[in-house]
C-alpha cells in the first residue's frame, strides 16, 4: 500500500467536504452572518488564529471541514436565538436559503471543473457497440447481433456504452421499453427491447472487443496453453494491433471472429502492428498460429426445449413440408438434422452453421401438436457459431445458442452418454442418468507477494514488482450449473487457464436417496472439433475522447454533470421501485478502495472526486432533516405560512431523518464489507 497515493486520496476526499462549506462560509459571509469558526478537518484544534470575528482552524480529523455561524445548528428545532443582527436566525428566508444551498452549489461547480479538466486532457470511453448478445435474453429474442453499433439509445444520439447501460437499468421491466437505433451494414434499424429484471435492469448486451491487445498493468498478451501462447518468435506482444488475417485485412473484431471461424481448422497468419513509443507507426509482423480445438470431458447432456426464437430470424422463416410458413416455437425440442438423430446439443451450432446457404430439414418435437413430430425447413446464415460466448471468461448459467438459425435452448445437466476413451470414461465413475450439480474449475493461483510486512504496505511498486514469484498451486472457482446450466459450464472449461474440473453428480437412488459422486477430470482438446478463439487477449473498444478548447471542455464538463445528477436521481427511484437491488449500493469503503485503485492514473482519480461532488449534492439535497434539503424544506414553510414550524414537531422528525441516515449508513458499510472480504471486489 502506498503512503502517497493514500494520502493523495486523503487529501482529495477530504476536499470534496472542505469545498461544501467553503460554500456555506462565503455565501454566509456576503449575507452579513457571523461565522465563528472555520475548520479545516473535525475533531481536536491542532492550530488557529482569528482574523476579524472568524476563528480559522486545522483541525485533527483532516476529512473535510465545518462552518460554525452565530444562532445556527446542524439540528433543526436546536437553532440559537439571538438579537444580534448577524445571527443566522436572524437573516431573511431568501438569505438562509442561500446559505443553505452554497455547498451544494460549490460540489456541482468543483465536479463541473473536474470534469471539464479530464474532457481537456482527454477521457478513455467505450462506444455503444455489440460484441456479444447473451442467447434468450430480451435483446438477443429482438434481433441484435454482433457487431450493430448503437447510435441511438431512447432519443440520446451517440451514446458510450455507460450511457447505455444507465438507460437500459433505468427502464422499467415489464411496464417500459429500451428505444434502440443501432448501424448495421451502413443503415439504421430500429428495436424496442423491454428489459428482465436481475438486480437490476438488462437486456443481455456486451460490449464489443477491439482489435487491441491491452499494454496496462497485469495484463498478458496470450491465455497460457492456447495455441496463441505457443506461437514461434515473433510472438504477440502487449499493445500489438491486429491488421489482417492470412493477408486480408480487418477493421472489427467481428470481422477477425468471422474469418477465424472460416479458417478454423487450419493455420493462420496473423499480421499486427507493434506499439511505438514516438509518433510513427511501430513495425508490423506477421505470426503464425495453430488451430485451436473445443476442450472437452466427454459427457453428452441431454437435450432441452427452445428457450427463445430471434425475431426475423432463419428459425422464424421457416417452412413447412409444403413449402407453407411454420415458424419454429419455444418449447419445440430438436429431434434431428436432416435425418441424423444422434446430435450433441453442444455441437449443433457448428453443424448447423457448416451448412449456411443450404436448406436444413429439421424434425421437432412440438407439444402444442398433441405432442408430435413435425417437419421444418430453414436455411441457415453464414454467421460464426459460438460467438454469442466469447466474452464470458467465467461461466453463466445461460441458454445454448444457434446464431445461424436464431434459436437458443436449454442443455440439460442429466448425462445422456459417455464417449468412449475420453477422461469421463476412462475415470469410471459416471453413468448415464448422473445429474451434475455443480463444477469446480482449477485454475493457476494468482502471483503470492514474499515480502516482509513493512515492504509489503510501505515499499515502493518497484521492490513489490522484484518481490513476485508464482505460488506454482491451483485454486478452484466453483459453478453451481441449475437445471439448464451445461452450456455455461462447457463454455467456462474452454477457458485454457483452466487445467482441471471437479463435477459433483447425483445419481439416483433407491427411493428418495441419492447418491453423490465427485470426479475430478482435465479437458482435452477433440481435433474432430475446431474453434475460432486461439487465446489472443484483446480488450474492450476504447476511444478518447477530448475537448478542442477550454469552452468545449466546459460544455461537455456540463453535460456529463448534468446526466450525473440525473443518474443519481434515477438510481434512487429504480430503489424505491425495487426495479434495482439494494446491494448495487456502496458506501466509504467501497469508495476508499475504488479511490485507491485508481488513483495511479490522476485523470481518473479526478473523474471520480467530480462524480463525489456531484453525488454528495444531489444526496445532500434530498428532502431529509438533518441534509440541507431538509433545512431547505423547512425554510419553504416558514417563507410560505410566515412561521416556522412547530417545533416538537420539528425536533421528532429531526429525530427519526437522523435514525434513517444512521441507519443507511449502517448497511452500506455492511454492504461495503460483504463485497470487499466475502464476495471480492
Amino acid at each position: 500500500m502506498d503512503p502517497v497515493r493514500l494520502i493523495e486520496i486523503v487529501f482529495f476526499l477530504g476536499l470534496v467536504i472542505f469545498v461544501h462549506e467553503l460554500g456555506h462560509f462565503a455565501v454566509a459571509r456576503w449575507c452579513g452572518v457571523l461565522v465563528e469558526r472555520f475548520s479545516i478537518g473535525f475533531g481536536p484544534v491542532l492550530l488557529s488564529f482569528k482574523r476579524g470575528d472568524t476563528e480559522y482552524a486545522i483541525s485533527a480529523i483532516p476529512l473535510g471541514g465545518y462552518v460554525k455561524m452565530l444562532g445556527q445548528s446542524d439540528m433543526p428545532g436546536a437553532d440559537q436565538g439571538s438579537s444580534d443582527p448577524r445571527s443566522y436566525q436572524n437573516k431573511s428566508v431568501p438569505q438562509r436559503m442561500a446559505i443553505i444551498s452554497a455547498g451544494v452549489v460549490m460540489n456541482i461547480l468543483f465536479g463541473l471543473i473536474c470534469f471539464a479538466i479530464a474532457y481537456r486532457v482527454g477521457v478513455p470511453y467505450s462506444p455503444a457497440s455489440v460484441g456479444s448478445v447473451t442467447p434468450g435474453w430480451p435483446a438477443w429474442k429482438a434481433g441484435l447481433e454482433p457487431g450493430d453499433r448503437i447510435i441511438k439509445v431512447n432519443g440520446h444520439p451517440h451514446p458510450s456504452y455507460e450511457t447505455f447501460q444507465k438507460q437500459v437499468m433505468f427502464t422499467r421491466p415489464g411496464t417500459e421499453s429500451v428505444h434502440l437505433v443501432v448501424e448495421r451494414k451502413g443503415e439504421p434499424v430500429s428495436f424496442d427491447v423491454s428489459p428482465a429484471k436481475m438486480n437490476r435492469p438488462v437486456i443481455g448486451v456486451v460490449q464489443s472487443l477491439d482489435l487491441n491487445i491491452p499494454d496496462v498493468p497485469g495484463a498478458v498478451a496470450t491465455a497460457e496453453g492456447s495455441p496463441a501462447n505457443s506461437a514461434k518468435s515473433p510472438g504477440f506482444e502487449l499493445g500489438d494491433r491486429v491488421l489482417a488475417v492470412d493477408g486480408q485485412a480487418v477493421a472489427t473484431y467481428q470481422e477477425f471472429d468471422s474469418l477465424m471461424y472460416q479458417k478454423r481448422r487450419d493455420p493462420v497468419t496473423v499480421e499486427v502492428q507493434r506499439k511505438s513509443s514516438s509518433k510513427t507507426p511501430g513495425p508490423k509482423e506477421v505470426i503464425t498460429v495453430a488451430p485451436a480445438f473445443v476442450r472437452t470431458i466427454g459427457l453428452r447432456m441431454t437435450m432441452g426445449p427452445i428457450s427463445a426464437v430471434q425475431a426475423n430470424s432463419p428459425a422464424a422463416l421457416a417452412v413447412g413440408e409444403s413449402g407453407q410458413p411454420h415458424p419454429i416455437e419455444p418449447d419445440d425440442v430438436i429431434r434431428a438434422v436432416n435425418g441424423e438423430t444422434e446430435l450433441d446439443p453442444m455441437r449443433l451450432a457448428d453443424l448447423i452453421a457448416d451448412k449456411a446457404g443450404q436448406k436444413v430439414e429439421l424434425t421437432l418435437f412440438r407439444k402444442s401438436r398433441n405432442s408430435e413430430e413435425i417437419k421444418v425447413y430453414v436455411t441457415p446464415k453464414a454467421v460464426p457459431a459460438w460467438n454469442d460466448f466469447p466474452h464470458l471468461i467465467f461461466p453463466l448459467e445461460t441458454a445454448m445458442s444457434i446464431p445461424s438459425l436464431g434459436i437458443a435452448y436449454g442443455v440439460g445437466t442429466v448425462v445422456h452418454s459417455i464417449e468412449p476413451g475420453s477422461p469421463a470414461a476412462e475415470s469410471g465413475k459416471i453413468k448415464p442418468g448422473d445429474v451434475v450439480t455443480r463444477v469446480d474449475y482449477f485454475v493457476p493461483k494468482p502471483v503470492e507477494v514474499k515480502q516482509s510486512f513493512w515492504s509489503k504496505w510501505f515499499g515502493s511498486k518497484e521492490n513489490k514488482e522484484t518481490a513476485t514469484e508464482p505460488t506454482g498451486e491451483l485454486e478452484s472457482v466453483p459453478f453451481k450449473t441449475g437445471e439448464k446450466g451445461w452450456a455455461g459450464s462447457f463454455w467456462g472449461m474452454q477457458n485454457p487457464e483452466v487445467k482441471k474440473v471437479r463435477l459433483t453428480l447425483t445419481r439416483p437412488g433407491e427411493g428418495t436417496t441419492n447418491d453423490t459422486i465427485e470426479v475430478e477430470l482435465v479437458p482435452v482438446p477433440d481435433k474432430t472439433w475446431p474453434i475460432q478463439l486461439r487465446g489472443i487477449n484483446f480488450f474492450n473498444e476504447r476511444k478518447i475522447l477530448q475537448a478542442d478548447s477550454v469552452w468545449e471542455a466546459l460544455v461537455l464538463g456540463m453535460d456529463y454533470t448534468l446526466n450525473t445528477m440525473t443518474t443519481v436521481y434515477m438510481t434512487l427511484r429504480g430503489l424505491i421501485l425495487r426495479d434495482l437491488d439494494a446491494d448495487l449500493l456502496s458506501g466509504p469503503l467501497r469508495l476508499g478502495y475504488t479511490a485507491y485503485v485508481v488513483s495511479e492514473d490522476f485523470m481518473t482519480l479526478l473523474r471520480l472526486i467530480g462524480l463525489i461532488n456531484v453525488n454528495l449534492a444531489v444526496v445532500n439535497f434530498l428532502p431529509i432533516p438533518v441534509l440541507d434539503g431538509g433545512h431547505m424544506v423547512f425554510l419553504l414553510y416558514e417563507g410560505i405560512f410566515r412561521r416556522k414550524p412547530n417545533e416538537r414537531i420539528l425536533e421528532a422528525i429531526t429525530r427519526v431523518g437522523f435514525a434513517c441516515i444512521l441507519a443507511l449508513m449502517g448497511f452500506v458499510i455492511y454492504l461495503d464489507i460483504k463485497n470487499l472480504f466475502f464476495q471480492g471486489m
